[in-house]
C-alpha cells in the first residue's frame, strides 16, 4: 500500500473538499466527514483500484476528531454540534496510519 499511495500522490493534485457533517463510529470515534465528489471517489479508486467506486465499499472518508471511551465521546458529540459549521478544506496528501496500536507511519504530499 505504501508505494501505491506514493506513486498515487506524485500524480494527485490538491482539490477542495466541504466537511459537511459529524459522524461516529460506534461510540469510539467522533470525526467530521466530507460531501463526497468526483475528486475524492477518483482519488479512493485510484488508492484501491481493486475496490472500485460503485458506491459500496467499506471506507469513509473522515477526519477524525477524537477517538475515547464512551463516555467521553457521548460527553464530546453536544459540544462538536453546538460550534459546528460546514467548512471548506482542501486536500493535499495521503496519510499512512497504523490503528493498533494507533500511530502514524507516513505523509505523502501532493506536488505544487
Amino acid at each position: 500500500m505504501f508505494w501505491r499511495a506514493q506513486t498515487v500522490s506524485r500524480q494527485s493534485k490538491a482539490f477542495e473538499i466541504s466537511l459537511s457533517y459529524i459522524g461516529l463510529f460506534g461510540l469510539k470515534v467522533l470525526f467530521l466527514a466530507p460531501a463526497m465528489n468526483t475528486e475524492l471517489l477518483h482519488l479512493y479508486r485510484d488508492l484501491v483500484p481493486e475496490e472500485g467506486i460503485s458506491g459500496c465499499h467499506n471506507w469513509a472518508a473522515h477526519a477524525t476528531i477524537l477517538i475515547d471511551t464512551p463516555e467521553n465521546i457521548q460527553a464530546a458529540v453536544p459540544i462538536v454540534a453546538r460550534s459546528f459549521s460546514p467548512f471548506a478544506a482542501k486536500i493535499e496528501s495521503v496519510g499512512a496510519y497504523e490503528f493498533a496500536p494507533l500511530r502514524f507511519l507516513a505523509e505523502y504530499r501532493f506536488p505544487g
